[in-house]
């Protein structure tokens, strides 16, 4: 009598390992493009946001590089005045110093607020970014145990 041969597939341990490894590669680098392509969107958003951070604080030193040459000329209030109203700023007189206020966008929840103090001296009030989201409200509330133990009775 002869052997009798059964058919089929021999796959050895090595070809499953082999497998395995082909399909855990296959999803890691299926993970490595999304995340790639997830890093590029986030940085160009971040990009844009920095340009018009920086288009907005060029804007606004030059008008106060504007308003500081008024001033160092000895300019009359009315002249002062006639800037202000020509690049959307405000003046107004606290004792002997002139205050100019002016916001510039930087995107549409962001706006970059100056305040200028025109006297004896030329100084920067106020420089910074300012949120102009009607909706949004910072949460000061913060559960910090104050040190008294609490007693169920």
């Amino acid at each position: 009598m002869g052997r009798r041969r059964y058919g089929g597939v021999h796959v050895g341990l090595s070809t499953v390992v082999t497998m395995f490894v082909v399909i855990a590669l296959t999803i890691f680098a299926a993970l490595s493009v999304s995340t790639a392509a997830q890093e590029k969107k986030l940085a160009e958003k971040y990009a844009a946001s920095v340009s018009a951070y920086w288009a907005a604080d060029a804007e606004c030193a030059q008008l106060a590089n504007d308003f500081g040459a008024l001033w160092s000329d000895a300019a009359s209030d009315a002249d002062m005045e006639k800037l202000a109203a020509d690049s959307g700023a405000s003046v107004t007189r606290r004792g002997e110093n002139l205050l100019v206020s002016y916001s510039r966008p930087i995107s549409e929840i962001l706006s970059l607020e100056v305040t200028l103090r025109l006297g004896g001296t030329f100084e920067i009030e106020q420089w910074r970014m300012v949120s102009t989201d009607a909706d949004w409200a910072p949460d000061n509330g913060l559960p910090v145990w104050q040190g008294q133990p609490e007693v169920d009775e």
